[in-house]
């Protein structure tokens, strides 16, 4: 049998989700620079989306995170799940524009329409976030990892700084030493 085969960045919080989930088996992870021309090329071959991550196991071309991860725990989530699950993703794709506007020189003081509407958008569910901190388990779980994958990549591209909620902060220091945290730090 063929190990799994996960496409994407070292720095992409969809992409680290995955490898967490994957920790605890052997899978092949291919590098790509998702920006560049090749790593676009590679991205269509396996999904018209281009976007990472893109997991092959068996056969099947999965991507989404999301998809992926209900997949790899061979089991659905339930809907506290799964809405806590798409708020995270939902900051996370506000903060990914965020950075691309700042990134290609568009909009880095987050003047214009639209970096107000991100910007407001992602505030928004931090603040959700914040209040529900107190819903999240002792035990790594889903939304953990989610949450956690996401917290680190905003301080690791700087994008926000959420220093001012607390709650995130004490669960983002509680889960730092984590061992699949430290393994897939996109910083080393």
């Amino acid at each position: 049998m063929n190990k799994p085969l996960l496409i994407g960045s070292t720095a992409s919080p969809f992409v680290r989700r995955i490898r967490i989930l994957l920790s605890d088996r052997e899978f092949d992870f291919k590098v790509i620079n998702v920006m560049s021309p090749e790593g676009q090329e590679e991205l269509a071959k396996h999904s018209n989306t281009r976007r990472v991550p893109v997991l092959i196991d068996e056969g099947k071309e999965i991507f989404d995170s999301t998809i992926m991860a209900s997949y790899l725990l061979g089991r659905d989530f339930s809907l506290e799940e799964k809405l806590f699950m798409k708020e995270v993703d939902e900051a996370c794709d506000a903060a990914l524009l965020l950075f691309q506007l700042k990134m290609f020189e568009m909009d880095s003081d987050r003047s214009s329409r639209l970096g107000k509407i991100l910007d407001g958008r992602l505030k928004r569910i931090l603040t959700a976030l914040n209040e529900k901190t107190s819903e999240l388990s002792d035990d790594y779980g889903i939304r953990e990892n989610w949450l956690y994958t996401f917290l680190d990549w905003l301080s690791y591209r700087e994008v926000e700084n959420w220093s001012e909620y607390k709650n995130l902060v004490t669960f983002y220091e509680v889960n730092s030493s984590r061992p699949e945290i430290l393994e897939t730090n996109p910083r080393v």
